[in-house]
């Protein structure tokens, strides 16, 4: 069969000439990505639904602490828990400051949400402080916040002392004797 010959006008502006505009249609099939109304409509629903089931584990793994969170140090009270440490060496909250300084926070602090944005201290004082200490000399935003899991206070008391605990346990009368005897909370997870 012969090659057909592509026909050009003689003359360039031919075609600019003010002449009724012709109607083109594709020769081309429909683009593969187009899918059936239905098939768009299960697929925004499947969707939304990992969406909602993402967004409750995350609130799931939030309330229950298991999610770290970048709170303001300024926010979070150190006097919660009565300290046994009556100060701190100096030249350790060095060491600790100068780590913090080049690695950044590796291990977070344990907090207790109190509510209306503030945040109970559990451990991790001679941490927050040397944050605290580096903001101050710094200024650096990254020295502001801090890492911790916070949970509302039923979640983190599990790990605290019985006698933190309240009269509601039901070892308190034990509790009570152990402590006034000198002796500790009977091997409960003391701090």
């Amino acid at each position: 069969m012969a090659k057909r010959k592509r026909l050009t006008p003689a003359t360039p502006g031919f075609l600019d000439t003010e002449s009724p505009v012709l109607e083109t249609k594709s020769m081309s099939p429909a683009p593969a990505y187009a899918r059936a109304p239905i098939a768009q409509v299960a697929g925004e629903a499947a969707t939304a639904s990992a969406l909602q089931e993402l967004a409750s584990e995350v609130k799931r793994a939030k309330d229950e602490g298991r999610m770290i969170q970048m709170l303001p140090a300024d926010q979070i009270e150190m006097s919660y828990l009565v300290r046994d440490r009556m100060g701190a060496d100096e030249e350790e909250m060095q060491v600790l400051m100068d780590s913090l300084r080049a690695r950044g926070q590796q291990t977070p602090v344990e907090v207790v949400d109190l509510g209306e944005g503030r945040y109970g201290l559990i451990s991790g004082w001679r941490r927050l402080t040397a944050m605290r200490r580096l903001f101050a000399e710094t200024g650096e935003d990254r020295f502001a916040q801090i890492k911790a899991p916070a949970a509302p206070p039923r979640k983190r008391r599990r790990g605290l002392c019985g006698h933190g605990r309240g009269k509601r346990n039901p070892r308190w009368p034990q509790l009570l004797r152990a402590r006034a005897g000198g002796g500790d909370c009977g091997g409960s997870g003391g701090l």
